[in-house]
C-alpha cells in the first residue's frame, strides 16, 4: 500500500493438511507470523 490508509479485510480460507504442514514448517523454520507470510504471498501475486 503506497503511502494510503487501508481496511482490514477478513477472509477464511481453507487448506488442506499437506499445506497447513508446509506453512507450518515455514513459520518455525523463519520465525515468521502466519498472517505476515499469506500477505506477502498474495502482494507477490500482483508482480507476477
Amino acid at each position: 500500500m503506497a503511502g494510503g490508509k487501508w481496511t482490514v479485510k477478513r477472509i477464511s480460507v481453507g487448506f488442506s493438511q499437506y499445506e497447513v504442514e508446509i506453512l507450518e514448517e515455514f513459520y518455525k523454520k523463519y520465525g515468521r507470523e502466519k498472517t505476515d507470510v499469506i500477505r506477502e504471498l498474495v502482494r507477490n501475486l500482483k508482480d507476477s
